[in-house]
């Protein structure tokens, strides 16, 4: 007994056919979980007993409860992707799996390798927000996906953390306490609507992900239009759009304020700061003006956005005059 293990905070969820590589990994970590597992402390941490309780479970039955619980489930199971109702289930509950598939996957040391050469796209490489900071102790952060806060303990690493940060770091939980595995990115709390909106839009491929996030930085983003405002918007049809780009570069009128989410870039329509017109926010430089309409060029499409009538008609008619050879305006391009 280990009265003063900590509840672990299950995340892998092994299937029946693995069960040999289960148990094995339950051994070492106390995040991972499999049907009929009695529960165990590893690393004093608690792992429960599993919610599945045998290995014959129907995979129609124990999807929907692994699903909920938000687990990854591993698998070798190859079959599943050629039964429908297996297929439903996943796609239905959301499911997250990674299976072990071929033939180097058939006995329980080949499924181990295969596990730890890709553990590191497995486990998870997330994007936190710092709650807290204390300077020699640690900080506490939580993810932008939801979940719980955790507190991660720090002698001397990570220093000049602030509340409000953002992290992209994984946290291994399998240890004694929570820690960091590898270095983390830090940026400013200020980008984390950003953050937000690129991670909305991530594949579900763990690995893709995973580079996406890497590859991202906040500051060559534009920021996400506020939530709240009445946003009117014109759309009109593009064929050439690097020359399109260039000339809204050199259109005096206009900013660039960044790529938008998934693809396309984001120009800004200035006005002082006292016009009265609503701000949409994506000006970032506090030299006293706003934005008050947003130009948005995505595949043969140009979008303006703004929450002033007036304004919306100033700019298009701006558009229609400096880009007549590059744009055409749809019908029904004027939208609220």
């Amino acid at each position: 007994m280990s009265p003063n293990a900590k509840p672990a905070d299950v995340r892998f969820y092994f299937d029946a056919d693995v069960l040999g590589l289960a148990k094995v990994v339950t051994q070492l970590r106390s995040d991972v979980t499999y049907p009929g597992d009695l529960g165990g402390v590893i690393h004093r941490r608690r792992r429960p007993r599993c919610p599945i309780t045998t290995p014959c479970a129907l995979d129609t039955a124990w999807i929907p409860i692994v699903a909920g619980a938000g687990w990854l489930i591993i698998t070798r199971d190859s079959r599943i992707q050629d039964h429908r109702a297996e297929v439903a289930a996943v796609k239905d509950h959301g499911a997250k799996m990674v299976a072990l598939a071929g033939k180097e996957a058939l006995g329980r040391w080949q499924q181990l390798e295969v596990l730890l050469c890709q553990w590191r796209a497995i486990e998870p490489l997330a994007t936190y927000r710092v709650c807290a900071a204390t300077a020699g102790l640690g900080f506490e952060i939580e993810s932008l996906d939801g979940g719980a806060p955790v507190q991660i303990l720090s002698e001397g690493e990570h220093t000049g953390l602030e509340a409000g940060d953002i992290l992209v770091a994984r946290v291994v939980h399998a240890t004694s306490a929570p820690t960091l595995w590898g270095l983390a990115m830090r940026f400013e709390a200020e980008s984390e609507r950003r953050w937000r909106a690129r991670l909305a839009e991530l594949p579900a491929n763990r690995a893709q992900a995973a580079l996406i996030i890497l590859g991202f930085h906040p500051d060559d983003a534009s920021e996400p239009l506020p939530d709240g405002l009445d946003l009117l918007t014109a759309t009109s049809s593009i064929d050439d759009e690097d020359a399109l780009l260039d000339a809204l570069e050199d259109d005096s009128r206009l900013e660039c304020i960044g790529q938008t989410t998934p693809h396309g870039w984001a120009f800004a329509w200035l006005d002082h700061a006292g016009c009265g017109r609503p701000d949409l926010g994506g000006w970032r430089e506090g030299d006293g003006e706003i934005e008050v309409a947003r130009v948005v060029i995505s595949e043969h499409e140009m979008t303006l956005i703004s929450a002033d009538n007036e304004t919306l008609r100033t700019v298009a008619s701006h558009l229609a005059e400096t880009l007549s050879d590059l744009i055409s305006e749809r019908p029904d391009a004027l939208a609220a």
